[in-house]
């Protein structure tokens, strides 16, 4: 995860995730390459008040007196291609990911300021997974939630975000990481909408 903290303060301990120990948490695991279905997520830390009047903004402090941190890191079991989550929708597996990830770092819901949820096989999920995501797990309306689709690269890409969120003063609670089920990726009918008048018709997969 990723935090806002003043010059001199420490940084939380890095582990590993859960009683998955093979998977640590340097930053915030990104959807993995070889398993269908998993999701993880992260979130900032507070700034530490005590370091300055509460009334101060972070915004009007400088870039080079912020550091960024983690402060709770989960994710779902690993699922196999039609496995145990072949009927968990994506945006349910993120949900559950983002309400660990806050309890984990002892975060309140209504401290999150914004959401980045990295998701590629996005058809059929409906639309924006990052907010279904992120009001699923109980986050406010208010807190805009982005989608990030960068193939394998998703999940790390919205750390970076986050990362970057925090460091120029925009948030200082920003939960970010990925989702995926490729069990749920459909198949598509090219003109299935407006229909065919003769002859066949292709079915294409939309997870290759």
């Amino acid at each position: 995860m990723i935090g806002s903290l003043s010059r001199g303060a420490s940084s939380s301990k890095v582990g590993s995730c859960g009683p998955f120990s093979h998977r640590k948490c340097l930053i915030l695991p990104s959807r993995p390459r070889a398993q269908a279905n998993a999701s993880s997520a992260g979130l900032t830390a507070r700034r530490r008040r005590e370091k300055r009047p509460r009334s101060v903004r972070s915004k009007e402090v400088p870039v080079a007196a912020r550091e960024v941190f983690i402060v709770g890191a989960k994710r779902t079991p690993i699922g196999s291609f039609q496995g145990a989550f072949a009927s968990v929708p994506v945006t349910t597996l993120g949900a559950t990911a983002i309400r660990a990830a806050l309890e984990h770092g002892q975060v309140a819901v209504d401290t999150v300021e914004e959401t980045y949820m990295g998701n590629v096989l996005s058809a059929g999920v409906g639309q924006a997974p990052a907010r279904q995501a992120a009001k699923a797990a109980g986050l406010p309306d208010r807190v805009p939630a982005t989608t990030v689709s960068k193939v394998c690269g998703s999940g790390l890409m919205s750390v970076i975000l986050g990362t970057k969120s925090v460091l120029l003063g925009d948030a200082d609670v920003v939960v970010a990481g990925g989702m995926e089920n490729m069990t749920q990726s459909p198949y598509l009918l090219p003109k299935g909408r407006e229909g065919y008048r003769m002859g066949n018709g292709q079915v294409i997969d939309s997870m290759v």
